[in-house]
């Protein structure tokens, strides 16, 4: 699909069979499950994450939330959970995360605001009953102990800010809020937050997949496969399936093959070899086929990368990345 003559006739034939939509569809590039260093992952620094009891907000708003990292050691995040649900409390909404260096510059270890722009991107679907919805946020991001950030929801009316009641503590410091652009302002209406950082250990890199955009009928996108290591070798998965790998049910743990906690996704139906380049990337390009038979066809994606004596197979696993093409 995005080398037609280097890619399987077998995918590109289960891609236009699979097609069955006719109405026109929101292209889309959703992050899965976060990927694997070959450390487990742990709820690493958490607030209000007890026996939750959210209080509904519908404000219009992008929110920062305060993190400080408490432990004794260097932290990778990968992931984070918030308390809430979507604000009709009936249907399911798709909403934008990220992480925020602190304004004061890298390696903060006091809390001013959040910087302007994101240093790490990701989405959030919630559902419309209060619970823990995840997001995996691309690339990883590092921080010292003591170093902080802010973790970042763009509600927009969709998605309740996850505070708790009354009986829920402040954060580290006041909560940042803006509705457009880059100017932020402290917030004073969602003070007491509910997540959880998910993090694994600081080295080596966790791989990740992303999309420079979604995957519209008829336009370009790029695919990058990073986190690896530098000048070494990734690969590159495209798939139509992500229920089965080689007959097993996914996700499939690859620590019976000798990579513990590390997870499979989707069926490995078309595999590109990449060079890295030195740091630790590597990307393809193309674009997405003009053609009415692919809209609403989803596709997966998972990256591998060396990782010489991380584990028996010396690889890790990125995240999963599902493309939704359409308009």
């Amino acid at each position: 699909m995005f080398r037609p003559t280097l890619a399987p006739l077998s995918f590109v034939t289960a891609l236009a069979l699979s097609a069955a939509a006719s109405a026109q569809v929101t292209a889309s590039y959703t992050l899965g499950d976060p990927g694997c260093n070959g450390s487990p992952l742990s709820a690493c620094v958490t607030l209000n994450d007890a026996n939750p009891v959210l209080q509904v907000s519908s404000l219009p708003n992008e929110y920062a939330y305060p993190v400080v990292n408490t432990t004794s050691i260097a932290i990778q995040i990968v992931c984070f959970q918030v308390w809430t649900r979507s604000n009709s409390g009936s249907t399911t909404e798709v909403g934008n995360t990220a992480i925020y260096r602190d304004n004061s510059g890298p390696s903060a270890i006091t809390l001013t605001a959040p910087a302007a722009t994101s240093v790490a991107q990701g989405t959030i679907t919630v559902g419309p009953t209060p619970n823990w919805y995840a997001t995996t946020i691309v690339p990883p991001v590092v921080l010292l102990p003591g170093e902080v950030c802010w973790l970042g929801v763009d509600a927009y009316s969709r998605i309740a800010p996850p505070m708790h009641d009354t009986t829920g503590v402040n954060g580290p410091a006041a909560n940042y809020w803006r509705r457009t652009g880059t100017n932020w302002a402290a917030s004073g209406s969602v003070f007491r937050p509910i997540y959880r950082v998910i993090c694994a250990s600081d080295f080596p890199t966790t791989p990740y997949v992303t999309a420079s955009n979604p995957p519209r009928l008829g336009q370009p996108i790029t695919l990058t496969l990073g986190g690896g290591q530098p000048l070494s070798l990734g690969f590159f998965i495209f798939s139509s399936d992500n229920t089965n790998w080689y007959g097993l049910p996914t996700p499939v743990d690859l620590a019976a093959f000798g990579a513990p906690n590390c997870f499979v996704n989707c069926a490995w139906q078309d595999v590109f070899t990449l060079g890295l380049d030195a740091q630790g990337r590597a990307s393809l390009a193309g674009t997405i086929p003009n053609y009415a038979a692919f809209n609403g066809v989803r596709f997966y994606n998972q990256g591998l990368v060396l990782a010489p004596g991380t584990n028996l197979l010396n690889l890790v696993v990125s995240n999963l990345g599902t493309a939704v093409m359409g308009n």
